[in-house]
């Protein structure tokens, strides 16, 4: 599907990028000359890898920008920000109710947005953060001062339906795809990691239903 073509091809491309290959110090040579060649080296695929990326309509998103979701009927929520909005070691550095929160560098924000316009999400939702009454799923996106919402519930149509399904899914492409270390409250011990299978067990019960996750 074309909504994960960006974010497949961004994967493809920074494996094929890599770090540069360490020079190797010859006899005479120069350590400082040999490091501002390895850094110009790195700049160069820097380069390569954003021409590359440009060329499929992906940009950074130099704003600070948010992309959320909502599951109201389960009550789970997840989200992403960019590091435009805060740097991965600031927030990852806080101790957090939860893990439900993910920062992603701006390229892979600018990605995601990609995604979600060939998904129509733009063209479908709301200006705003809007509560859709009876909403089941909820895609909210903000960037800078600006902010959209796509909802979807049971007296939508079919279209909105697969559009909003297709939105959330591409946010959790991105948000299971991040990796991070973050220090998460447990008051709770280790009932915290039994609550938590508890309730992914339930969750996935839900969506097995007939008309799970609706």
């Amino acid at each position: 599907m074309r909504i994960f073509l960006a974010l497949t091809s961004l994967a493809a491309v920074l494996s094929a990028c890599g770090s540069p290959a360490p020079a190797k110090l010859g006899e005479g040579s120069d350590p400082e000359l040999i490091e501002s060649r390895a850094e110009l080296e790195a700049l160069e695929r820097e380069r390569e890898f954003l021409a590359v990326m440009a060329a499929e309509g992906v940009y950074p998103v130099e704003q600070p920008a948010q992309a959320s979701v909502k599951y109201h009927r389960e009550d789970v929520s997840f989200g992403l920000y960019n590091e435009a909005y805060t740097a991965q070691s600031d927030y990852y550095s806080q101790a957090r109710p939860n893990a439900s929160i993910k920062v992603v560098p701006n390229l892979d924000m600018g990605a995601l947005w990609k995604s979600l316009e060939d998904a129509g999400f733009f063209k479908l939702a709301q200006t705003g953060i809007v509560r859709v009454p009876g909403a089941s799923v909820s895609v909210v996106m903000r960037r800078g001062t600006e902010s959209w919402t796509l909802a979807w519930a049971p007296s939508m149509d079919q279209a909105r339906y697969d559009a909003t399904m297709e939105c959330a899914r591409a946010v959790g492409v991105l948000f299971n795809g991040t990796y991070g270390l973050q220090r998460v409250e447990n008051l709770g011990g280790a009932d915290y990691f039994e609550q938590e299978r508890d309730r992914l067990r339930n969750l996935n019960r839900e969506k097995s239903r007939p008309g799970g996750g609706q």
